[in-house]
């Protein structure tokens, strides 16, 4: 019996939500929850959680099932919706890290990136997803291990759409670490956020108000269990007025980044957030909806779970992951298991027949092993041989390649056919031999395109030029000479649409990325770096 499990892996609780499917129907199961130990005021790490959830493992083991479905949620990520000239998926790939790279702080080969198509006012826009790539790595070898392995792991605020389906609705997911905010129209997150705000960030400045230890303070914010999926935060009123004090500061901080959030999607987007919706463990704390409601002016409410029953707002985003996965929502999400954390599959056929079937059928299963062991492994020779000659001849092909790189035949079929693309943009570079190379000439239109030299001093690096567009990042002294490069770009017919990025400061200089679509006529058909 296939299960769909979502699991929210939480800071301070791990919770699980299980169905399966009989046919083609699908059934609730349960929900599971299982505190995550805190020592001191620091947040549980992953090894901490992975370590819960093996409890929850050992005591149903049927979710170590081969044929089970496996998402679970990611909090802390960083989003950007990215505007590109070109909607061809091929060409999103391509392009993609450059655009990211200058809107992004950090190396993008720590990261791992997820991401979708967007429709957003600036035309075709892409939404990307990055997550710190070992710290996702972490997490899915660790559940790996306790044979859940996930076939997805989703960003929280992409997973929040599921808890509104029609209508633009704003969904909070106060957690322990994190809150993830996503502004949703119908069914599909418009605007996803991490915000580094939750519950513990409360607790830790109630027990330094307070001069008390932090489990002390814990207890006396939610009134009892921490974990208790039914609690209301019952202690609230109770605490002294210094307490609530302290806690207001950091809800207030809270308020202040939902907020102009959702100021922003509504300028951005042209939307009508007309409510916020409020989960998590988190959303118990005292007077946190009453807040909202009166700093936004819209309604706050609990949603109905995903799952279409009642549910504690604690396992809202644990239902919205299993609902996913199932089909019982439907919509579209950014999946952060890409590139080298792909998801391989975990089903193991003979395995579940061997540990499932009959004993006539064990048997008959065994015989065909040694039969298909017999053929794979003269079929696994045949095929060493053939990869051989395959290294050999793109080694033979491509004098400048290291023979080492070359390691099997997909890395040698990558080798030949970039080779292979290289050589015709070459070719399309040289074109006749009459007239001047289209590259050459676009760099000089680009050059007289600037401000004069004795007006704006600019520096250009990272000059890309594509089919499609050309992009640089300049250096000027100022903002006022930021503006006037691009103003002055966009004086020229062929520049017109070019477009700069946000700014940085650094000492008495000014760095900004610039991007240009080329039109017809226009586009080079080399690149230049």
């Amino acid at each position: 019996m296939p299960r769909l499990i979502g699991i929210d892996v939480g800071a301070r609780a791990l919770k699980v939500s299980v169905i399966h499917t009989t046919g083609r129907k699908v059934e609730f199961e349960g929900r599971h929850i299982i505190e995550v130990p805190q020592v001191g005021t620091a947040v549980p790490t992953i090894a901490a959680r992975v370590t819960a959830l093996s409890e929850l493992v050992n005591q149903h083991p049927e979710w170590q099932h081969p044929s089970n479905t496996v998402a679970v949620g990611w909090s802390a990520a960083a989003v950007r919706r990215i505007a590109l000239p070109f909607a061809d998926r091929a060409q999103i790939e391509r392009a993609l890290p450059f655009a990211v790279e200058a809107e992004v702080p950090f190396d993008l080969e720590d990261m791992v990136m997820g991401w979708r198509p967007h429709e957003g006012r600036r035309g075709q826009e892409v939404l990307t997803v990055l997550a710190e790539r070992d710290a996702v790595k972490e997490l899915v070898a660790g559940l790996a291990g306790l044979k859940v392995d996930p076939k997805y792991v989703f960003h929280d605020a992409d997973m929040l759409a599921a808890l509104a389906p029609t209508g633009t609705v704003a969904v909070l997911d106060v957690g322990h670490g994190h809150s993830a905010l996503a502004v949703v129209r119908h069914g599909v997150a418009e605007v996803c956020r991490t915000i580094d705000v939750g519950g513990h960030h409360v607790i830790r400045a109630v027990a330094k108000a307070l001069d008390v230890p932090y489990a002390e303070a814990e207890w006396q914010v939610v009134g009892g269990n921490p974990i208790d999926p039914d609690d209301e935060g019952s202690g609230w009123d109770l605490l002294p007025a210094a307490a609530r004090l302290a806690a207001d500061e950091v809800m207030g901080l809270l308020l202040a980044e939902v907020r102009s959030t959702l100021v922003g999607a509504e300028d951005d987007l042209g939307l009508d957030i007309t409510e916020l919706r409020l989960v998590g463990g988190g959303s118990r704390l005292g007077p946190l909806g009453a807040y909202l409601a009166s700093d936004l002016g819209i309604p706050v409410v609990r949603p109905p779970s995903a799952l279409g029953n009642a549910a504690s707002p604690v396992f809202a985003l644990a239902d919205a992951l299993a609902a996913r996965v199932s089909g019982k929502t439907k919509g579209v999400e950014v999946d952060l298991r890409s590139g080298d954390l792909t998801y391989r599959g975990g089903v193991d056929v003979l395995r579940a027949t061997v540990l499932y079937g009959g004993g006539g059928f064990v048997a008959f299963m065994l015989a065909a092993i040694v039969v298909f062991a017999v053929r794979y492994r003269a079929l696994d020779s045949e095929l060493d041989e053939v990869e051989a000659r395959i290294r050999d001849t793109v080694v033979a092909a491509v004098p400048s390649m290291d023979p080492s790189m070359v390691r099997d035949s997909t890395i040698a079929t990558s080798v030949l056919r970039q080779e292979m693309d290289d050589a015709k943009v070459r070719a399309q570079v040289l074109g006749s031999s009459s007239g001047v190379p289209p590259t050459v000439s676009l760099l000089a239109d680009l050059t007289k395109a600037f401000p004069p030299p004795d007006k704006i001093t600019v520096d250009v690096t990272e000059l890309t030029i594509t089919p499609t567009a050309v992009t640089f990042t300049a250096e000027t002294d100022s903002y006022a000479s930021a503006d006037a490069v691009e103003a002055s770009l966009q004086a020229s017919e062929r520049f017109k649409s070019a477009a700069k990025g946000q700014e940085r400061q650094s000492r008495e200089r000014v760095s900004f990325p610039v991007t240009i679509p080329l039109g017809d006529g226009g586009a080079p058909t080399e690149e230049a770096g």
